[in-house]
């Protein structure tokens, strides 16, 4: 019986993480590109593999023990048996050499049945982990494709909204210059008005004044002509001079 721990190159006594570590450095040495170049590889890879799996049930590597024990005091029993077995027959070797080669050759064809199915299942999980591969790759472009289309429609969406709100405060600057140019308008317009309406007061001023003063010339200019009058109406008895 072939040992696990040769199988692994571990010692009897070797605990899992030793176990875990062996199958980790034979996993990564045996790659998918090294068994692709090297198909032969496969089969070890399995009994590494096995052997791991054996060892790291508790149960099953009792059993392995037991048997690797066992299969340590088997030959000194076949050879007690064998010295003290009696000789077979010349005549029943052949039958028996036959039968052990039909054996032979159906336990070669069974094992090499088993080896091309188990590889042709190796290669199925290797073509399916590709294809999980491909599609993770796949699926990862597409988030990342769609990452950055959110992030450019996100830009857009940004740029837009600044150029909206600078187009509303570009339109708000104009209101309000537009307001501050027609308030100073209005401004200037008022005081234009009431300089006028000055001007105009002022000079109806000047107009009264003047018309007033004609007024009072006039009526002095009367008073004197009647003083004159009533001055030759005494001394001269008539009211003109």
């Amino acid at each position: 019986m072939k040992s696990a721990y040769l199988t692994l190159g571990l010692p009897g006594d070797a605990n899992p993480e030793e176990i875990r570590q062996a199958l980790t450095a034979a996993q990564s040495r045996f790659t998918k590109e090294h068994l692709v170049d090297h198909p032969e590889d496969m089969d070890r890879l399995q009994s590494i593999r096995d052997a791991a799996k054996i060892l790291l049930n508790p149960e099953m590597r009792a059993a392995h023990d037991r048997k690797l024990q066992a299969s340590s005091t088997t030959p000194s029993l076949s050879m007690r048996y064998v010295a003290e077995a009696p000789e077979t027959p010349w005549y029943q070797r052949p039958i028996m050499i036959g039968a052990l080669l039909v054996a032979v050759l159906f336990s070669v064809g069974f094992y090499l049945q088993n080896k091309n199915q188990e590889r042709k299942r190796e290669l199925a999980m290797m073509e399916l982990e590709r294809r999980k591969l491909e599609e993770q790759e796949a699926q990862q472009k597409q988030a990342e494709v769609a990452k950055r289309e959110a992030m450019v429609a996100k830009m857009n969406a940004d740029a837009k909204a600044s150029e909206e709100k600078l187009r509303r405060e570009s339109l708000v600057s104009s209101r309000n210059a537009e307001y501050q140019n027609s308030l100073a308008m209005s401004q200037q317009n008022q005081r234009a008005y009431l300089e006028r309406s000055e001007a105009q007061r002022k000079e109806s001023a000047e107009r009264n004044a003047k018309y007033q003063a004609q007024q009072d010339a006039q009526r002095n200019l009367a008073i004197d002509q009647q003083r004159i009058r009533n001055l030759c109406m005494q001394n001269y008895g008539r009211p003109h001079c």
